[in-house]
């Protein structure tokens, strides 16, 4: 399945890929990536309780928001493609087509083995050089059998829903408060006067 991702769109599809893809690697090496029609969705979770501290992560983006309205996909699996890899190296494939006017993703063999072979058309090296590099990440097909198990999760209706301020901003203070514990205490609070999020760490030695 070629997708070809012209500039400037493929820089856009970078951006918006790559951010998914990073947030669920720094949880999980590895994942699952699913293309369907509608929706790009990634996922992960520990292969047993004690992995990764037992976090499981499920995303997912409309497919016309990565690769635009002329996207189209076939497969004998419900037209669905799931794909076992590592997020680890996705991740680099990406961001080392950062510069690349165009660049094409396709479903590959490679001695046998499937691939994801990432080709980056035009990057721009040294003092203005173009090149053509070809990345390949090895991935495991996997049956929709196996998808099934990482379906979006059926979520019970939240008690109380907090709309958060810059993400940026919030990992900013958590950094700095990460060096004096590993617990943080979370607190939203609504009043007359404007609503409030505080951030809260308690240790024998300091509370901040």
């Amino acid at each position: 399945f070629p997708f070809p991702l012209p500039s400037p769109r493929s820089h856009s599809f970078l951006s918006l890929d790559t951010e998914l893809l990073t947030a669920v690697e720094r949880t999980h090496g590895t994942g699952i990536v699913q293309l369907t029609p509608e929706r790009v969705l990634v996922s992960a979770k520990p292969e047993s309780a004690a992995g990764s501290e037992g976090i499981a992560v499920w995303s997912g983006v409309q497919t016309n928001a990565v690769f635009g309205e002329t996207f189209r996909l076939e497969s004998l699996s419900n037209n669905t493609i799931g794909m076992h890899l590592s997020l680890t190296d996705l991740v680099r494939a990406l961001k080392t087509g950062m510069t690349a006017s165009s660049l094409v993703i396709k479903l590959t063999k490679r001695g046998g083995e499937p691939h994801l072979s990432l080709v980056c058309r035009g990057m721009v090296v040294g003092a203005g050089n173009m090149l053509n590099v070809t990345q390949d990440v090895p991935v495991e097909i996997l049956p929709l059998a196996r998808l099934a198990d990482h379906a979006e999760p059926q979520l019970a209706e939240a008690d109380v829903a907090l709309m958060l301020p810059s993400l940026a901003h919030i990992k900013n203070v958590l950094d700095r408060m990460r060096h004096l514990s590993t617990d943080v205490v979370v607190t939203g609070t609504t009043s007359p006067d404007g609503n409030s999020l505080s951030l809260q760490i308690r240790t024998d030695m300091v509370t901040v």
